[in-house]
């Protein structure tokens, strides 16, 4: 052990069935050698079953040396106790197999259960100066004494025994596996009142509080055991199913709580990097503020990829998209490659979207400004305005296995189209002509006029 009480304590380490007065008859033992060093005021840790460290140490006692320190105004001496181990040495911390210690405490009472069956509860818990403890208002408890007093090292005049509570923890489950996913450790003298997930203003996603976080998972709800099932966590907390009188030591309930989380993909989006850094083909974005990707870019990944999630624009608009196609490894492109059937899409002003169809593109493909294909998506109330459809005056598709809309390619969709031009782009005669039949756009490569009935776009 240290001595690092200012030279006012050392530490003697007493194993089992040697705390005895018979052990310091020697001239030479570390009693008289405590006595005669001055170090006379002794405080004995028990531990109460448990041990300090992996030795076969189970009591420890704490010597001062009094002589040399104030006396406060009733001319007594405050000594402020250390622990009989550093907290930054655990190899000496004291410890039971299976137990979490909950404090020193001065006195210890015995019980029997109804089975005969000892146990103890406490009384008088010790509060150490300990610089982790981290309130500014803290006064540590301090033992006084009478410096005039006669002391011997070998009769401790405080023992503090250690109070062992069965290791509080919660199990985590992930509802969509029924396993557990993270335990957390609890200390109980801590508190067991935890937060619940909360909204922060601005944030895409929720901050967790005390919930362990399911990478690339949003939090949805949890859930704990209830007398008829699993019961919804509600409130801004939660307590744990188990307590601990820390005054006394006794414990309530289950030290083991089971706590059940569903996890989701919500997000709320403020702006639209948020869009991009939480983007997933299955999420459920809600609009909190309008979009502008004026100096941003729309997602790369929704312009190819299947996307079965959910947009609510909350009255929101999306503006200044501007995308441009000259790939040939996908089926669907538009501002989404593929709306499917669990896609939802509501409240949502598209402004001044541009969707260019540039010369490389050569495979058979879907294209419409919305998305390429729409596979009977619930769509509600989505407005296109000053919105383009562009397609490369040189283009050669080199197949007619293609399809090519203002809103989509293919698929139903209900969304009025007449906020959406086609052109074709600058840059030398077109190749083609436009058609329009209601929104699916057809290209006469023949180089004939199109009929008087279409609707035709010159070049912009």
């Amino acid at each position: 052990m240290s001595f690092n009480f200012k030279k006012a304590l050392c530490t003697l380490m007493l194993p089992v069935a040697v705390f005895a007065l018979a052990s310091c008859s020697a001239k030479d033992s570390q009693y008289e050698i405590n006595n005669e060093s001055g170090y006379t005021v002794s405080v004995k840790f028990d531990a109460n079953g448990g041990s300090f460290g992996d030795s076969n140490t189970w009591v420890v006692s704490n010597c001062y040396n009094i002589k040399n320190l104030p006396e406060n105004a009733d001319g007594k001496v405050d000594i402020p106790l250390a622990l009989p181990y550093e907290e930054k040495d655990q190899s000496f911390k004291v410890k039971k197999a299976g137990y979490d210690l909950l404090g020193w405490y001065e006195k210890r009472i015995e019980h029997k259960d109804k089975n005969g069956e000892v146990y103890y509860t406490y009384e008088g818990r010790w509060e150490f100066d300990a610089e982790n403890y981290g309130k500014d208002t803290y006064s540590p408890d301090k033992l006084t004494v009478d410096p005039d007093k006669q002391y011997k090292s070998e009769e401790p005049v405080l023992t503090l025994y250690a109070a062992w509570i069965p290791k509080f923890e919660i199990n985590f489950y992930d509802v969509s596996t029924n396993a557990i996913y993270s335990t957390k450790p609890i200390n109980p003298a801590m508190g067991t009142e935890f937060t619940m997930p909360y909204w922060v203003e601005g944030e895409a996603t929720m901050q967790l509080g005390d919930i362990p976080a399911k990478a690339g998972y949003t939090f949805k709800a949890a859930y704990v055991d209830g007398k008829n099932g699993r019961e919804l966590l509600t409130g801004d907390s939660f307590l744990h199913s188990g307590s601990v009188n820390i005054d006394t030591g006794e414990v309530e309930g289950e030290a083991s709580m089971n706590v059940y989380v569903e996890w989701d993909q919500e997000y709320r989006i403020y702006t639209p990097e948020q869009l991009n850094e939480n983007y997933s083909p299955t999420a459920k974005y809600v609009l909190y503020n309008d979009l502008d990707f004026a100096d941003s870019f729309w997602p790369d990944a929704f312009t190819t990829n299947t996307f079965s999630g959910s947009i609510d624009g909350n009255g929101h608009s999306i503006s200044n998209v501007n995308i441009v196609y000259n790939g040939n490894s996908v089926s669907g492109f538009g501002l989404f490659g593929k709306l499917d059937e669990t896609a939802s899409l509501k409240d949502i002003k598209f402004d001044n979207i541009s969707l260019t169809i540039a010369k490389g593109s050569r495979i058979p493909i879907n294209y419409g400004v919305l998305a390429g294909t729409i596979n009977s998506s619930a769509i509600e109330n989505v407005e296109f305005t000053n919105s383009t459809l562009a397609i490369a005056y040189d283009i050669s598709f080199l197949t007619q296995d293609y399809s090519i809309g203002l809103i989509s390619g293919y698929g139903e969709h209900g969304v009025d189209y007449s906020g959406i031009t086609c052109v074709a782009t600058e840059g030398g005669e077109p190749k083609f002509s436009i058609e329009l039949s209601n929104d699916t756009v057809l290209l006469d490569f023949d180089g004939g006029e199109t009929t008087e009935e279409s609707s035709v776009t010159e070049n912009s």
